[in-house]
């Protein structure tokens, strides 16, 4: 429970940050990491909390384009899906997924995702792992 408590703070801090204000200098804006590619989608890290000596949760903004991806995430994962329509098969059951929709991946569970709209689908990964 205390998981998921957790997982939610982070959840609901990354969605009411917003954005900065605009007598803010340009200088000491921040800029948020860039993409990497993961097979055929692309991930980046929005943040990451390790107070917990037990557990990891890292939150990931991850962009599918036409071509399905095999995702694999190091953890336990809640995916959101911010926008889009498509496919989320996780260890061989498919789920249709649209924005809003939200899927349970356990860790070591075969992920694929597989975008239906002409512009990438995005979700959020808030992935749980323990530490070792």
């Amino acid at each position: 429970m205390r998981i998921l408590a957790a997982v939610l703070i982070v959840m609901l801090a990354s969605c009411a940050a917003g954005p900065p204000p605009a007598s803010q200098p340009a200088s000491l804006l921040v800029l948020e990491p860039p993409f990497t590619l993961m097979g055929n989608a692309a991930a980046r890290l929005v943040t990451a909390v390790n107070s917990d000596p037990r557990y990891a949760i890292e939150v990931y903004e991850i962009a599918v384009g036409r071509e399905p991806a095999e995702l694999h995430m190091d953890g336990a994962a809640i995916l959101e899906v911010r926008y889009g329509d498509g496919m989320v098969d996780v260890d061989g059951r498919t789920t249709k997924v649209s924005p809003g929709s939200v899927v349970s991946v356990a860790e070591g569970a075969a992920l694929r995702v597989t975008n239906t709209t002409p512009l990438p689908m995005t979700l959020r990964a808030n992935v749980i792992r323990a530490k070792r």
